[in-house]
């Protein structure tokens, strides 16, 4: 499978190790995650926690895009050449960056998500486009947590 790794914005294809990335998609509301391995060749160095990664396949379809969660040197050739392992999760992780302190009364699910977005999460570009009102909920409450937390339980 062909496909373009960037990493902050620089395309990083070339250090990636043959078949180490791995996707898991989760079908359900938990986060994606992907892990793969690289070899320092591009001058880029290691990548750092945080840094935005985008993976998509030559077609441009998008496989997997998130920010880096961890680096460890997985080994060291006789070479000198670094081997760094790399895990990721996926942009729920701008959701999960402020916490939700609010009560909510007779409003829909898709109006307190709106609200939950435009209050805890500007500027991040996630957006409640294609939430479609589903139910009117009686009373609900959130006492700090996380966005995606409360997300799951509407």
């Amino acid at each position: 499978m062909a496909y373009n790794v960037t990493i902050n914005g620089v395309d990083r294809t070339t250090d990636i190790l043959a078949d180490t990335i791995v996707v898991e998609d989760t079908l359900n509301d938990q986060q994606n995650t992907c892990t793969f391995s690289l070899i320092e060749r591009s001058g880029g160095g290691t990548p750092a926690t945080d840094q935005e990664i985008i993976i998509t396949l030559d077609d441009a379809t998008k496989l997997f895009a998130g920010y880096i969660l961890t680096t460890m040197v997985a080994s060291v050739l006789e070479s000198g050449v670094v081997t760094i392992h790399v895990s990721c999760v996926d942009y729920s992780r701008l959701l999960d960056r402020n916490l939700v302190h609010k009560a909510y009364e007779n409003m829909t699910d898709a109006a307190i998500i709106a609200d939950i977005l435009v209050t805890y999460c500007p500027g991040f570009g996630i957006t409640g486009t294609n939430v479609v009102a589903g139910v009117t909920i009686d009373q609900i409450g959130f006492n700090y947590l996380q966005p995606s937390q409360c997300l799951r339980k509407i």
